[in-house]
């Protein structure tokens, strides 16, 4: 994987995706009902580090790490997580979730084709103080 520098900065990520990441709506696969992250009984997100590692919370816990990747399907392009406990995965591929980045500050978590909701995430920006 390939990192660019700029004198003085971080390293910029490879497809952007360096930071917090939280859950803001999911969309039933079952019944295309739209729930908003806010009326859920708990707080998803994910935050993503410049090693190509991951941590997933649930809340305020810690409840998955792992690497990720960047994959080319069909000239589409994926995040591909793979989780270091293989039952912290809520993919439709045991171990492994795929994400996409349709906007710069969207990440989506299908998992319809196993029945599962689709999952919407908005990068968290950073507070400038």
């Amino acid at each position: 994987m390939v990192y660019s520098c700029n004198p003085g900065s971080t390293p910029i990520a490879p497809f952007g995706i360096f930071g917090k990441w939280q859950l803001v709506k999911l969309e039933s696969g079952w019944t295309g009902e739209v729930i908003d992250a806010k009326s859920l009984p708990y707080q998803e997100s994910y935050e993503f580090r410049s090693d190509s590692t991951f941590r997933k919370f649930r809340t305020d816990s810690l409840v998955a790490t792992g690497k990720y990747t960047q994959k080319d399907f069909s000239g589409e392009k994926y995040i591909e997580l793979s989780f270091d406990n293989e039952e912290s995965s809520s993919g439709c591929t045991r171990g492994k979730t795929y994400l996409q980045q349709p906007e710069r500050d969207v990440l989506i978590e299908n998992n319809q084709p196993c029945d599962g909701p689709k999952l919407y995430f908005q990068r968290v920006k950073e507070k400038k103080e």
